[in-house]
């Protein structure tokens, strides 16, 4: 489901924050992958956990046909097909991780106090902050929906 917000909202300002912060930190993981690898991704997958999204994960990588690994760093992940990820046994990846990790995090701690149930009582629902040429907008799991109490028409211009 998707949530767009009225221009100027609390919600559209901050999910507006949160879509650039999502983009940076792509950015600084593909840097810090780049620096340490040799070689830079051209895309890579995330997961979702409590209240976090777009944690970009450094096992699901996904290079162009002709990319070459230097001393091993990068190797196919035997899980998903298609996919690569760093080399778990290199001093890269220990170091990779330690920068990764300390990156800022995407975390919903704004919109659930705007009013935007992505976690409540300990059940986690998926949610990412986008974009496209409308703007902003929230991509949510339905159940998100079914949870909220009401949808202020203050706020909200369109459930997609």
């Amino acid at each position: 489901m998707i949530l767009r917000f009225k221009k100027g909202s609390k919600l559209e300002k901050e999910v507006t924050r949160l879509y650039e912060l999502r983009e940076r930190t792509h950015k600084q993981t593909l840097d810090i992958i780049e620096r340490f690898s040799g070689v830079r991704p051209e895309g890579m997958g995330f997961f979702f956990v409590f209240q976090y999204t777009c944690n970009w994960s450094i096992d699901m990588l996904r290079f162009s046909d002709d990319f070459k690994s230097p001393n091993n760093i990068v190797i196919p992940n035997k899980k998903e097909k298609g996919l690569f990820m760093i080399n778990r046994r290199t001093k890269a990846y220990r170091e990779i991780l330690k920068e990764c990790d300390n990156l800022e995090k995407v975390s919903g701690d704004g919109i659930i106090k705007l009013g935007i149930p992505v976690m409540t009582e300990a059940c986690y629902s998926f949610w990412k902050p986008c974009k496209d040429e409308k703007g902003v907008f929230l991509n949510v799991a339905n159940c998100v929906i079914d949870r909220m109490k009401t949808l202020p028409t203050d706020t909200f211009i369109s459930l997609d």
